[in-house]
Formats: C-alpha cells, sequence, structure tokens
C-alpha cells in the first residue's frame, strides 16, 4: 500500500476509517498504525481482533505475524504441533506476553532449548505445558523458568515422559510468584521426597497437584514438609495408590492453618486407617475433604464419625467407599454438623 494511501486514509472521518479496517490485513494494519496517529485507537482494535482471532483458533505459525506484532501485540498465545524450538526465539522478544498454551504440542519438536527460550519472555505470568511428554524437555528447562519472577501458574499435567524430576521441583520454588503448581502424572522415575521437599520452601505456592504421582518414592516424609508451607491452600495427593502416605501425613497436615481443601481420593493402597482420618477431624482450616473410593477396610465409624466434630467442614465425598464399614448413625452426626453443607 503506497504512503499516498495511507494519507487519504488519515483524511478520512473516524467512524468511516473504523468500518474500513476490516478489510486490510495485519501487516497494512501495522503501517497505518505507524503512520496514522489520529486513527490509532481503530488500528489498534482492528489489530487485536485480526490477530487474536488466529491466536485463539490454535493455527499458530509465528513466522505469519511481522515482529511488530508479536513483540507488542502477542497477550495471550495457544501453540500447536507445528511449533519447534526456533520459533520461541522471537516469541521470548514479547514484551506483552502473559500467556502461553502448549496443551497441543503433543506431537512437536520442542525441548529445553525452546523452554529456555520463553524463560527470557519476563512478562509471563501463566504457562500450560500440559501433556507436552517429549523426552527432551527436562530439568534443564524447567530450572530456565525459575528467572521468571512474574510466572503465577504452571501446569505440566501428564508430563509423563519427560524427564523433569527433582532439580526441576527445587529450582521451582525459588519463583516468589508461583501460586499454582500442577505436576499431575510427571515423570514417576524422577520425583520423589526430595522434589516435594525442596516445594515446600516456596514461599507464595497456594495449590499443589501431584495427583498420579504414585510411585513409593513419595511418602510422609514429604506431606510432612508439605504442612509446614504457611502459604498452600488446596492439595491434592489423589490416585497415589502406589505411595507410601500414612497417617504420618495426614496427623502432618491436620496442623496446617492455612490447607483448605484435601483430595484423597483413589488412594486405595495406602496405609491410613481411623487414627489419620481422627487427626484430619482437629484441623483448623479445612472446609473440603474428598475421600472417594478409598476402599480401605481400616476406616470405620469411629474414624467417620469424628469429622462431624470439624466445624470448618463444608465439603465431604466418601462416594463408592463401599469397603468402609458405617452406620446410619455415622451419617445422623454428620448432618448435625451445621456448616457441613454437601455430603456425598
Amino acid at each position: 500500500m503506497s504512503q499516498q494511501a495511507f494519507s487519504t486514509i488519515s483524511c478520512l472521518p473516524w467512524h468511516i476509517t473504523e468500518s474500513y479496517t476490516r478489510f486490510f490485513d495485519i501487516a497494512s494494519l501495522l503501517c497505518i498504525r505507524r503512520t496514522c496517529r489520529r486513527i490509532r485507537h481503530s488500528v489498534d482494535s482492528a489489530v487485536h481482533k485480526k490477530g487474536g482471532n488466529k491466536m485463539r483458533k490454535g493455527n499458530v505459525k509465528l513466522s505469519t505475524f511481522s515482529p511488530t506484532f508479536v513483540k507488542s501485540w502477542v497477550n495471550n498465545l495457544k501453540l500447536n504441533s507445528t511449533v519447534t524450538d526456533m520459533d520461541f526465539v522471537e516469541l521470548a522478544r514479547c514484551s506483552s506476553l502473559r500467556s502461553v498454551d502448549m496443551s497441543r504440542c503433543v506431537q512437536s519438536s520442542i525441548g529445553d532449548a525452546g523452554i529456555t527460550y520463553l524463560s527470557k519472555s519476563e512478562s509471563l505470568t501463566s504457562l500450560n505445558m500440559q501433556a507436552c511428554s517429549q523426552d527432551s524437555i527436562g530439568d534443564v528447562g524447567i530450572i530456565a523458568l525459575s528467572k521468571l519472577k512474574s510466572l503465577t501458574t504452571l501446569n505440566m499435567r501428564w508430563c509423563i515422559q519427560s524427564s523433569i524430576g527433582n532439580a526441576g521441583l527445587t529450582s521451582l520454588s525459588k519463583l516468589e510468584s508461583l501460586t499454582s503448581l500442577d505436576i499431575t502424572g510427571c515423570n514417576q522415575r524422577s520425583i520423589s521426597n526430595a522434589g516435594i521437599i525442596a516445594l515446600s520452601k516456596s514461599k507464595s505456592l497456594t495449590s499443589l497437584n501431584m495427583s498420579w504421582c504414585n510411585q513409593d518414592s513419595i511418602g510422609d516424609s514429604g506431606i510432612i514438609a508439605l504442612s509446614k508451607l504457611e502459604s498452600l491452600r488446596s492439595l491434592d495427593m489423589s490416585c497415589c495408590d502406589q505411595s507410601s502416605i500414612s497417617n504420618a501425613g495426614l496427623t502432618a497436615l491436620s496442623n496446617s492453618e492455612s490447607l483448605t481443601s484435601l483430595n484423597m481420593s483413589w488412594c486405595n493402597q495406602v496405609s491410613i486407617s481411623n487414627a489419620g482420618i481422627i487427626a484430619l477431624s482437629t484441623s483448623p482450616s479445612l472446609t473440603s475433604l474428598n475421600m472417594s473410593r478409598c476402599s480401605q477396610r481400616s476406616i470405620s465409624d469411629v474414624g467417620v464419625s469424628a469429622l462431624s466434630q470439624l466445624e470448618s467442614l463444608t465439603y465431604l465425598d466418601m462416594s463408592f467407599c463401599d469397603q468402609f464399614s458405617i452406620g446410619e448413625e455415622v451419617f445422623q452426626a454428620l448432618a448435625r454438623n451445621t456448616s457441613l453443607q454437601v455430603i456425598r
């Protein structure tokens, strides 16, 4: 488009230029923006709309966008399997980037190099790496992410084939802004109590999902350390039925003054009995407890009835606990707990 055309556009009334912007591609709009300050608002709106729609569809090829657009206009980015490590070189320069979703990159060739490039994006607050199970992603990339001072949410759910281990978790504990971490089903060979203990040193973590981390290398020592994490509000350790978590771990959690939600569903093989449930009944803050499908015969009326004394409890899930030997009088006791709103 010629300079004369830009000048003509700048002379038009704003409501006309507003309607004309839909006929230009992003590259032309960015040129117009640089030459016509008077209609910058109209151009800004059009660029966000055109660029944002392409981003949301997930059909992203970063090379199709001008460097100016990538650097100044991308806020939330959803990537697909065509993305490679080199695409992150340009992405790292994006000063406006807030959120990156890599959950569709299951078959991509992204590795530690790409994650390291991404770690240079200082504005990033949320990163979703769900199901990025490439073995080329490991502690090197995660350690690089520990440089992201603004990162608040990190989802590494089902990164099964990755080589993320204790060293990576140790580095994440140094992130002062990280509030939510999901390591569901992560590498069961490399994460142990040492990694969980390292996370307990975080100063900001409020939510930790470690479900399906069911190796026996995670046990009471890790849970006891987490109980001392003053910021922790929610802990999901569901499906950790091969772990060595026992009553000692639950007793430690009962002393946490910040923990409000505990999910221990599907923990069928762990050594939990009435003693652990009774300990939880003394929690000063617990509002939600999920014990669904916990089929231990060692939990009976004695343990469950103690939960009726937990004044802060509002939600209790005991669905499909077929092996619990619970009588009708226990449910009557629970019903007398006026704070308990949902019983399943």
